[in-house]
């Protein structure tokens, strides 16, 4: 069983970051996604444990609110893991592999990054936004759960009615699971009005000069598919890598984050047998 050391690190504007560090190896960050924390990838973790030294990174907002939020933030508190950790390899998912390409833009302090499904928006439809916040504001918190599982569309409830898809998930999600995203609701407003301010300004990541593993799923929607190879075109060291019969939540601990480290270790520690695996996957 690997052990978990805890740290923290001085964010920017004062914020005190936590991130649990395990393993013995090259520095690799791991930045979770929305609705969210770092615990749920302790599996990811461990799987790569055995070579490299994971820092599982703890999200702002997961330790009590601030009034200010903004994804720059978000980008400095990476930052400062980095500089305290001087890891060089990074893997971000979902809202975190938006956190991940920003980051790498604004400071560009890593050798190597992989984003699995990251949270960028190019043609979004934000319907559900307005649903959302609105229910937060009512304290009406399963209707605002709703609108963000059907909101995202990587669900089979996207397309339910609302009335089925939020009786459907309050079965399905309850308990500590349900305590856990109930407490997140509210930042993951904060976190999804960013992406929404980014809307369609990808084409900055032009400027990312180091190699980035763009994956995803294969039993993701085709919007994934899409958005990740309008970011191969994008980034100029970059590679698409979209794994059979994986999902959006394959990362996290009730996925297939085994299967997900042994990618993450080949593009990371072997990058010429990584070339050829992508070569005889196509």
């Amino acid at each position: 069983m690997a052990t978990f050391v805890k740290h923290t690190a001085l964010s920017a504007d004062g914020t005190i970051i936590t991130y649990d560090t395990t393993g013995r190896g090259p520095g690799l960050i791991i930045v979770h996604g929305a609705l969210s924390d770092m615990e749920e990838y302790t599996q990811l973790a461990i799987a790569l444990s055995g070579k490299f030294t994971i820092h599982l990174m703890q999200r702002r907002d997961r330790q009590g609110q601030r009034e200010v939020y903004s994804i720059e933030n978000e980008c400095q508190d990476l930052l400062a893991i980095q500089q305290v950790t001087g890891a060089t390899f990074l893997f971000g998912h979902s809202f975190g592999g938006l956190v991940a390409l920003e980051t790498a833009i604004l400071f560009n302090p890593f050798k190597k990054i992989i984003v699995y499904e990251p949270g960028v928006s190019i043609n979004g439809n934000w319907d559900w936004l307005t649903v959302y916040q609105s229910a937060i504001t009512g304290k009406k918190y399963r209707t605002a759960f709703t609108a963000f599982v059907q909101g995202m569309g990587h669900s089979p409830l996207s397309k339910a009615p609302r009335w089925l898809a939020t009786f459907i998930l309050r079965i399905a999600i309850r308990g500590k699971d349900w305590q856990l995203k109930k407490k997140l609701l509210v930042s993951n407003l904060r976190e999804h009005q960013e992406v929404k301010k980014l809307e369609g300004s990808y084409k900055k990541y032009s400027t990312i000069s180091i190699p980035v593993l763009l994956a995803g799923g294969q039993a993701s929607p085709d919007f994934i598919a899409d958005m990740l190879s309008t970011l191969t075109q994008t980034i100029p060291q970059s590679q698409v890598l979209i794994l059979p019969g994986l999902h959006h939540l394959s990362p996290q601990n009730n996925g297939a984050p085994a299967l997900i480290a042994d990618h993450i270790s080949d593009f990371f520690g072997s990058p010429v047998e990584f070339i050829q695996k992508l070569d005889d996957n196509y």
